[in-house]
């Protein structure tokens, strides 16, 4: 009996210990419209994250507490396969608090038209080389935003609406990547 519970205390003392902030938050997966929903942590913030029938995934917020940085990566791994970042889904980041800057990868080739609503300390977000287009009304309640950073082949639809009522200067500024 001591020769048993001896090897169980060897066992549990010899577990090595993981770095949370490196692995995927374990979480059910639930199936919804699109496919599996997961999380995944990537420098301090947890995304959701929707997988698609072609592999790639949309990124979008659950859990509403975030560091004042949100940068997204460009890939996923989920269940030992690699997913490309390919859009923020609707209301990706609606009333989220706290996050002052989004930086989204080049990757991304669509940002849905109400990402970013009701962010009340928002103040800039980077757009990478892959978004195509921008509309929408993707700002309406960040009254912070004061600069949208977009790929110089962006097309940017109806740059009016982009401005809120609530936002006094929102500067679009085209960049090379």
């Amino acid at each position: 009996m001591k020769k048993i519970l001896t090897i169980l205390l060897l066992c549990i003392i010899s577990i090595p210990v993981i770095n949370a902030s490196d692995i995927v938050v374990k979480r059910s997966a639930p199936k919804n419209s699109l496919g599996t929903v997961f999380e995944y942590n990537y420098k301090g913030n947890v995304l959701s994250y929707i997988i698609s029938k072609n592999n790639t995934v949309a990124v979008f917020v659950k859990n509403k507490s975030l560091s004042r940085e949100v940068e997204i990566p460009s890939s996923v791994t989920y269940e030992g396969m690699t997913y490309t970042v390919a859009w923020l889904d609707n209301d990706a980041f609606t009333g989220v608090r706290n996050v002052e800057k989004i930086v989204v990868p080049g990757t991304v080739r669509r940002v849905s038209m109400d990402s970013f609503v009701n962010c009340p300390d928002l103040r800039e977000v980077w757009l990478g080389d892959g978004v195509g287009e921008l509309s929408g009304h993707p700002f309406k309640n960040c009254p912070k935003v004061n600069a949208v950073y977009v790929p110089r082949a962006c097309k940017i639809t109806n740059e009016q609406r982009l401005h809120d009522a609530n936002i006094k200067v929102v500067t679009i500024y085209k960049v090379h990547n």
